[in-house]
């Protein structure tokens, strides 16, 4: 019971952090670390861990090491020790729910409970921003982001949280499953993200959302998809006047009547050339963990406030070096085909289903860090690894208990058989 109550206060507390007390009084001691090193006694104390490999365990340990390097590369000259040997333990400690979670959860409801656990935090935080647009106005363009913050940069993290988690509730309801909550019920909680959503005015999410959202219809309902098609082509009818704007705001005209990017637009790609110019050619090995915003800042125009790299590609490569991208690359190649994996090979419509979920989990994952620098972000992140153990448990899980149900039908078949085959002449 400890245990159940313990996973459902992490799930519940991470993306929630802001509004709950952060420090006990204690240097290096905060609620989430009592949190995670109570998880961890959970699992140095059970005795029958789950004996087969998760399959993140190479490509994250290989992870692990890129960013290990990484700070050890960044420590050697920096001022700033504290700063970065934090982010590294964030790096790690978030990520490792991954391993916890994946080997102290065994039973097959308990799992569907934790998923349940994970979407009504995530039905929460749209109702918070929901409460939070209304007390704005519906036509107010002020960005909204509730548990996240109150800034753009809050908003922007907001729209990839929601982002990121709401094509398994659309998969959910196109495939009519009932694993851990009634179709209805994922389609509800869907459309209430897609508003969060709206009301954030990230961009990016916007796109992640609508290519998640079209790969999930197309190969499940062909009519949902012309419909999707029609309003797409028809948004501004439907669309708030303020979404509109947003979108149409990307392109500014200027005082001699050309069209370009708006600042924030225009910022990034600044950002990312001057980064590839005089880091990542100067620096292939990388800057070190944490040294982008102090390697980045004199080479950067004026006019450009923001000293985050806005890409976690290019974050990790100017940091970590060519090792850490391609670790970072791998992991997120790794994460992709279980997916498939899970989606082919599911004993069931429902463990297929969670394959195919993940797949567009992954690319929601990939999309919203193209534009902004959200996989280092606890609040984002950390229930997708705590997602990811759940889903990759659960295949695991109903594998074996198919397999043990078929091996019992066997045996039993094969004490049944002499009976079956014994000559008529014998009986007699």
């Amino acid at each position: 019971m400890f245990q159940k109550i313990l996973i459902t206060a992490i799930i519940i507390y991470i993306p929630n952090s802001l509004h709950f007390p952060t420090s006990l009084g204690l240097p290096g001691l905060n609620v989430f670390n009592l949190l995670y090193l109570s998880l961890l006694y959970l699992y140095m104390s059970k005795n029958d861990k789950t004996t087969e490999k998760s399959p993140l365990s190479g490509v994250l340990k290989f992870y692990y090491l890129a960013a290990f390097i990484a700070l050890l590369i960044g420590l050697s000259a920096t001022d700033h020790v504290i700063e970065n040997i934090t982010i590294f333990k964030n790096v790690i400690i978030y990520s490792s729910l991954y391993f916890l979670i994946y080997d102290l959860v065994d039973d097959e409801q308990e799992l569907i409970y934790y998923m349940k656990v994970v979407y009504f935090v995530v039905f929460m935080m749209g109702v918070e921003v929901l409460r939070e647009k209304l007390a704005f106005g519906l036509g107010s363009s002020k960005r909204v982001a509730g548990a996240f913050g109150q800034d753009a940069s809050a908003a922007n993290y907001a729209g990839v949280f929601f982002a990121i988690y709401l094509p398994f509730l659309l998969k959910n309801y196109l495939n009519k499953s009932q694993l851990f909550t009634k179709p209805i019920f994922s389609l509800a909680i869907f459309m209430l993200g897609v508003f969060s959503i709206f009301y954030t005015y990230s961009r990016q999410a916007y796109g992640s959302i609508l290519m998640t959202s079209v790969l999930a219809i197309a190969k499940r309902n062909k009519i949902i998809l012309l419909f999707l098609t029609f309003l797409l082509f028809n948004s501004s009818l439907w669309l708030p006047q303020t979404v509109i704007d947003r979108i149409e705001g990307t392109q500014v005209e200027t005082e001699q009547g050309e069209e370009q990017l708006d600042e924030s637009t225009e910022s990034r790609f600044v950002i990312w050339e001057l980064a590839f110019e005089n880091i990542i050619l100067e620096y292939p090995q990388g800057i070190g963990l944490n040294e982008f915003q102090d390697t980045i800042e004199p080479y950067l125009p004026g006019w450009i406030h923001a000293r985050d790299a806005h890409n976690s590609f290019v974050l990790i490569l100017s940091e970590n070096g060519i090792l850490g991208i391609t670790a970072f690359l791998l992991l997120l190649l790794k994460m992709y085909s279980t997916g498939r994996q899970i989606k082919i090979n599911g004993v069931n419509e429902d463990v297929q289903m969670i394959g195919e979920g993940y797949q567009l989990i992954v690319i929601a994952v990939v999309l919203g860090n193209v534009y902004s620098s959200t996989f280092y972000s606890p609040e984002v992140m950390g229930n997708f690894w705590i997602l990811s153990a759940l889903f990759h448990k659960y295949y695991l899980v109903t594998s074996n208990n198919s397999s043990k149900n078929e091996s019992v039908e066997t045996s039993q078949s094969i004490v049944k058989t002499p009976n079956l085959y014994e000559p008529k002449d014998a009986k007699e």
